[in-house]
């Protein structure tokens, strides 16, 4: 009887553990976000080249969203020529190791006949390797294991629901994607990126240092940027205001303005707006200077001749 009890109790204990600490694979779907956390196809139409050609067309950048949003093409009825097919290339060459996972996510009116082929640049193979070459599919959510250096991924859709069904020829689609554990960090591709030192970057995830860094154009109603050292000191009486024959050198001699950066640099290393603002505001200071210098100067002139025409006038 002790024995007995023994036994049920290890029994118990080994249920519990495995209860505790088993692990098991959900794979992605509609119903789960499980892995695609290192999806490499997160906003692929932003980061890759993705093209599409076919009878028909689905939204692409909803393909890689992350969004789960169903989509639904119909006309898939198996008969040449009445395919759909996605190509997607540019990936990092990082080899799988282990293994990653190839497929698409569905809520409904999954695709029955579909191929999935990948391009392995392993050791030279450079060539393009069937993952799946699937028909009479029933699955809303199918992956595939694929191993190598992948850098291009095609699908291609030949077949939708079933002829004698309420949807024939049709096909639901809401997800591609590449879960690549080696070359993928958590959520790779998302639009906006945060690193361990809290920079931020939007479309890009080298901020190279900056708090904000954007890959794209910026729209905004006001952006206020924080200066010191705003060069009003142009007009205090110490300043040293370079004279228009330095200037005229400086011009001759470089191409552009005593203190502002050439083309090249600009190019090169982009433009700080505060640091920008305050130069060209020094600039037009000076110019201003040089204007108020000429007009009085002019007026000088003007006062001068008005004297010698009155002189010359009363010596008549």
């Amino acid at each position: 009887m002790k024995k007995h009890s023994i036994l049920l109790t290890g029994l118990f204990l080994l249920l519990v553990n495995q209860m505790t600490f088993g692990q098991s694979f959900t794979p992605s779907s509609n119903q789960s976000y499980v892995a695609l956390e290192k999806n490499m196809l997160f906003n692929a139409t932003s980061r890759y080249t993705v093209t599409q050609s076919g009878f028909t067309a689905f939204d692409l950048p909803g393909l890689f969203d992350g969004s789960f949003f169903q989509q639904y093409q119909t006309g898939f009825n198996g008969d040449t020529g009445k395919q759909v097919v996605i190509e997607i290339s540019g990936l990092p060459a990082t080899h799988t190791q282990v293994g990653g996972l190839v497929g698409f996510t569905s809520r409904a009116l999954a695709p029955k006949r579909f191929k999935i082929e990948a391009y392995d640049v392993y050791v030279g193979f450079n060539n393009w390797r069937t993952v799946a070459d699937v028909t009479g599919n029933t699955k809303d959510t199918f992956s595939a294991p694929v191993s190598g250096e992948i850098t291009k991924l095609r699908f291609t859709f030949f077949e939708g629901f079933e002829p004698n069904s309420g949807y024939p020829g049709w096909i639901g689609l809401s997800e591609l994607f590449f879960l690549h554990g080696e070359a993928a960090s958590a959520y790779d591709g998302l639009m906006v990126r945060y690193d361990s030192k809290g920079n931020v970057g939007i479309g890009t995830s080298d901020t190279k240092g900056y708090k904000l860094a954007v890959n794209g154009k910026v729209r905004a109603q006001e952006i206020k940027v924080e200066a010191a050292n705003w060069p009003d000191y142009v007009f205090t009486k110490d300043y040293a205001l370079p004279s228009l024959k330095e200037t005229e050198k400086h011009i001759q001699d470089n191409g552009h303005l005593p203190g502002i950066p050439s083309a090249a640099e600009v190019k090169s290393k982009g433009v700080d707006l505060g640091e920008m603002n305050a130069k060209l505001l020094q600039k037009i200071e000076e110019l201003t200077l040089y204007l108020i210098e000429k007009d009085n100067k002019i007026n000088a002139i003007e006062n001068r001749l008005k004297e010698l025409e009155k002189n010359h006038h009363q010596n008549r």
